[in-house]
């Protein structure tokens, strides 16, 4: 047996180049059960060796999104959605649109670690000038304000506040370390669904990266010659989180009773008021599948944007905070100073 560790997931970057590498095959007319064996060849020597030998293997006998599936080391909404590209005959089409999908997350992850990579030296920075402060700087004004007659609590602000702030950079670490390894596991969705709660933002960005996966998922079915009540029932499996699976049953519960698609979609809040009028005209139209590629357009630039946003609030938020506690913590040391001067003069 091999003492080698699977990884839990296969890296975004890797994902999209895998999707983009099967769609160049389909593009030049090479069926995937020729094609995948050379395609797989190339992460021979890499830790996902052996699971690409499987995709490999399985796809000679089997569709491509079960292999992916079996495989267990691709993304849910990949597999579904290739799921979807193989049910509509539009595969290559999906696979070229989720090469971009998982490119764009690679960007906002790189993205991410850059802005948090900064404040996190900053906090170990902060954390190990606070605990020299409080071992080595702090006892001496201590001895020296009771040589001068002051109360030993006037400098026992400082190393309180000290212990403080380090006690708090320990938490805040501990929180957050928790929270990353929560959403490794089947606690994903609902610790999103907390953090969405406590963040707006976050949940605005999230909402419109549901309705760009939800219009996306439709117009490629609709595409594809499906009815709308069967693309409702695939389009619930590419949802983000529970809630947007609950809204997609909910709206095909909606038509089944007789709702057209526009206002069943418009009693969800899934999109904006004006985009649920272009919906209403694009039915009216029997264009409605043109109609939900647009919308997917621009929900997935909304959601770009969001995700940008929040981003670009990491540095400053945690620089501001890292601030205001040196800020108080030299305050609590300098304060007694200035009190034994005044007295002086």
């Amino acid at each position: 047996m091999s003492n080698t560790k699977k990884p839990a997931s296969l890296p975004p970057i890797e994902v999209a180049l895998f999707c983009e590498q099967a769609a160049m095959l389909l593009s030049a007319g090479i069926p995937l059960s020729d094609g995948m064996e050379t395609l797989c060849a190339n992460y021979n020597a890499g830790a996902f060796a052996a699971v690409f030998e499987r995709i490999a293997n399985r796809v000679k006998i089997s569709k491509l999104h079960s292999a992916l599936s079996e495989a267990g080391v691709f993304p849910a909404y990949m597999t579904s959605m290739v799921r979807i590209g193989e049910r509509t005959g539009r595969l290559e089409e999906v696979l070229r649109m989720l090469s971009r999908y998982y490119t764009w997350e690679a960007e906002i992850n790189k993205s991410i670690k850059n802005a948090v990579l900064y404040p996190a030296i900053l906090i170990i920075m902060l954390a190990a000038v606070i605990g020299v402060l409080i071992v080595t700087v702090l006892p001496v004004f201590d001895s020296v304000y009771a040589g001068l007659g002051m109360a030993a609590s006037s400098a026992g602000g400082g190393a309180a506040a000290g212990r403080v702030t380090l006690l708090i950079i320990a938490v805040a670490l501990t929180c957050l370390i928790v929270i990353l390894l929560l959403l490794r596991t089947s606690a994903r969705e609902r610790v999103l669904a907390f953090l969405c709660g406590i963040f707006p933002p976050l949940g605005r960005a999230v909402g419109r990266l549901a309705a760009a996966r939800f219009s996306s998922a439709i117009a490629i079915m609709l595409n594809g010659g499906y009815d709308i009540d069967e693309a409702l029932r695939l389009a619930t499996d590419v949802a983000p989180d529970a809630r947007s699976r609950a809204a997609t049953q909910a709206c095909r519960a909606a038509m089944q009773e007789g709702a057209s698609f526009a206002d069943a979609v418009a009693s969800l809040g899934f999109f904006d008021p004006l985009h649920n009028k272009m919906l209403i005209v694009g039915e009216a139209a029997g264009q409605l599948d043109t109609a939900m590629e647009k919308l997917a357009d621009i929900y997935q630039a909304e959601a770009d944007q969001g995700i940008y946003y929040l981003v670009s609030l990491i540095e400053p938020l945690l620089v501001a905070l890292l601030s205001i506690v040196i800020g108080g913590i030299l305050l609590s040391v300098m304060l007694p100073m200035l009190n034994v001067l005044s007295a002086m003069l």
